[in-house]
């Protein structure tokens, strides 16, 4: 049988959790107060923000929320474009591949036709209207199989 690998706790969680057990827990609270205790004992390991910090990694949420508005918000909140979700998911994740460096990667990847052909046949199209009377030359989408 494979052996779990054991998770490090972080130092700061078990701080984290006596500080909070230290606390007086009002009867209207009790309910978040166990689901935050459960959220910081899962997590653990997680948190050890000892361990990560000197590493160079960024543990506060600005980073992201930094990212949320060059990732997604300059290329969305742009005037006089319109984006469906299905092209926004898209061109978010090219975006996202150009900002963490790993544009290039991707389009080196030796399956790189099956990955985008993946990547589209999941997505499900609305079926095209009937053609009109008005223009009888206009004819549905169909795509190959």
């Amino acid at each position: 049988a494979p052996h779990a690998r054991r998770r490090r706790r972080a130092p700061a969680a078990d701080r984290l959790l006596k500080l909070i057990a230290e606390g007086v827990v009002p009867e209207r609270a009790k309910e978040e107060h166990d689901r935050l205790v459960n959220a910081i004992e899962h997590n653990a390991d997680r948190i050890d923000y000892e361990q990560w910090r000197p590493r160079g990694y960024q543990i506060g949420s600005g980073a992201m929320e930094s990212l949320h508005r060059t990732g997604s918000q300059t290329r969305l909140k742009v005037a006089g474009i319109r984006c469906l979700p299905e092209t926004s998911q898209a061109v978010f994740n090219l975006r996202m591949l150009r900002l963490c460096g790993r544009w290039d990667e991707f389009w080196r990847h030796d399956d790189i036709s099956s990955l985008l052909v993946g990547a589209f046949a999941t997505r499900t199209l609305k079926p095209a209207p009937a053609p009109s009377e008005s223009d009888p030359s206009a004819q549905p989408l169909q795509l190959a199989a």
